[in-house]
């Protein structure tokens, strides 16, 4: 019997406990094509020496998965209540706490406000949360336990947000079941248009922009264990953050937008898009406290645009990088 290569299913549940799979709850995920499970281990190659030149192989020692996951940008809709992302699970495991909140969009002096879910990174490794990951390939079922990680996000015009997690975990035997119809939630993603993209006080619908990149930047160690099954203890998400990101501008006056002086300032400015015009699928990607690491200037169609990487500064701390879902 062959198995398809292209067929695949992601479900995932918060641990209770880290490392242990609670058994149930498990949310299913719906995947980009490129997904995938790649099995890691540390080789020890033997190095005896006999009397002929034929090598003694190796041994495999503490073992894991990593994990490619692209997934759509798009909102949780509405069941009664809003809900939260499907993505829920992998943030949270990413070092990102998340709260129920409110947007208010104000007219004039008032405003309606809007139901929302806050996601800000998080410092406190008590309360960083980890996943039990099934990842389906037509036949073979991948359980990874412990998983954390880090993800960017890329928003480009005319198309749909794609968040790319980059993701790890604890070794565990595939097996082979039948790949599951998993429920994920069935409302197409909205494209990047019409996104409101503003940077310091400057609404940058005085220019034309392409895309809009962020980052959180989280650095995931291994802790390797003699005493655990496989050799790995777990995963642990420590260091300084990197996050940040880029964006594009094209070149205008500069009594309108002026990257040179912010940069070479240091300046720090505020930069958020909202992606998605429907209630309960609608995301704001907010930074607040951007730096320009550089101002590169290029050309696009013709016209002179701006390669504007940045560094996300903390202002109060955990909060230079939200994802507001409502």
């Amino acid at each position: 019997m062959s198995y398809d290569s292209e067929l695949k299913a992601l479900l995932t549940v918060l641990e209770a406990t880290y490392g242990t799979d609670p058994g149930s709850g498990h949310q299913g995920i719906l995947i980009n094509k490129g997904s995938e499970i790649k099995p890691t281990g540390d080789k020890r190659v033997r190095d005896t020496v006999n009397w002929n030149r034929s090598p003694s192989g190796h041994v495999i020692g503490a073992k894991g998965y990593d994990l490619k996951l692209p997934i759509e940008l798009k909102g949780g809709g509405i069941d009664g209540t809003l809900r939260k992302p499907e993505i829920d699970h992998l943030l949270q495991a990413c070092a990102m706490s998340v709260e129920a909140g409110y947007v208010i969009a104000l007219t004039s002096v008032t405003g309606t406000p809007d139901d929302s879910w806050i996601y800000a990174p998080l410092s406190d490794r008590t309360a960083m949360k980890s996943l039990t990951a099934y990842f389906h390939h037509d036949g073979f079922k991948y359980p990874v336990t412990g998983v954390r990680g880090t993800f960017e996000l890329e928003m480009t015009v005319g198309g749909y947000g794609l968040f790319n997690f980059d993701m790890k975990g604890i070794y565990n035997d595939p097996t082979n079941i039948p790949i599951p119809q998993a429920a994920v939630y069935d409302h197409d993603p909205e494209p990047c248009e019409n996104a409101g993209l503003q940077i310091a006080s400057v609404d940058m619908t005085k220019t034309a922009v392409n895309s809009l990149k962020l980052r959180i930047g989280n650095e995931v160690k291994v802790r390797n264990d003699i005493n655990a099954a496989d050799g790995r203890k777990g995963l642990e998400i420590s260091g300084m953050r990197n996050a940040g990101g880029s964006v594009d501008p094209e070149a205008i006056a500069l009594t309108d937008f002026d990257p040179f002086t912010a940069w070479k300032d240091g300046t720090a400015q505020k930069i958020y898009a909202t992606i998605g015009q429907s209630t309960g699928n609608r995301c704001r990607p907010l930074v607040r406290a951007a730096q320009y690491e550089e101002v590169s200037v290029g050309g696009r169609e013709g016209n002179q645009a701006y390669e504007l990487p940045f560094i996300a500064k903390g202002v109060n701390g955990d909060d230079e990088l939200m994802l507001i879902f409502y």
